[in-house]
């Protein structure tokens, strides 16, 4: 049994994982998990986090979140015996909400490191000095272009193509993963076209920070989450 660890940080209550419709937490060592709690109690939604495979709901959500390097992230994944957890995961077709470099690992690899990733999606992250961009960090505001049609979740393009959320990556995948009926991606540019945002019946997956673009990526989370 796993509780929220992070009580005294935000004064809120904790919550059993087998509660039902939890959203829980991945905390790998790394990354903005406190700015991920944080966030998600002032929107008052349930969260629990965790480092070890748990049992859980069909209706639970994982968030996988951002602030990290792809190697750290696959690294503590594969110490903490994870793999095959987030596997399972996804064959279960259990939502995951993938953020940054939590999104990255979804992937098969990143130039960023030698270690394979989850290979969930198909593709590679590229510096942005290999791609030749103006800068090797992209840090600030950017808009999303829809690249495909349809998608279970219609409502996302109101939500995200009005709007301009916060990214801070120095590696992109400029390759586009191949989209059925049912899945939607957007890129953004910086001087490149990237994938920004990646969707399927159970992925959400970003490349920018909801939790840190104001109001708009609040409004996003609160929606993908309710």
């Amino acid at each position: 049994m796993f509780l929220c660890q992070h009580q005294q940080l935000y004064s809120f209550k904790y919550f059993l994982i087998y509660a039902k419709s939890v959203n829980l937490l991945l905390d790998l060592g790394a990354g903005n998990t406190d700015r991920i709690v944080f966030t998600l109690s002032k929107l008052n939604h349930r969260i629990t986090s965790i480092s070890s495979p748990v049992k859980s709901h069909s209706d639970d959500i994982l968030i996988i979140p951002g602030v990290g390097s792809f190697e750290c992230l696959m690294r503590s994944i594969h110490a903490l015996d994870l793999h095959s957890f987030l596997h399972d995961w996804h064959a279960a077709n259990k939502k995951m909400v993938c953020i940054c470099a939590g999104f990255q690992i979804l992937f098969e690899g990143s130039e960023e490191s030698a270690l394979p990733g989850l290979s969930i999606l198909p593709g590679h992250f590229t510096s942005l000095k290999t791609l030749h961009c103006r800068k090797t960090l992209n840090v600030g505001f950017n808009s999303l272009y829809q690249a495909n049609g349809n998608s279970f979740y219609p409502f996302l393009s109101e939500f995200l193509l009005p709007h301009r959320f916060y990214f801070t990556h120095s590696f992109a995948n400029t390759s586009f993963p191949s989209a059925t009926n049912a899945d939607l991606y957007y890129s953004s540019t910086y001087g490149i076209h990237f994938l920004s945002s990646y969707v399927s019946s159970n992925i959400f997956g970003f490349q920018f920070h909801p939790e840190l673009s104001h109001s708009c990526g609040l409004r996003l989370l609160n929606r993908i989450l309710s």
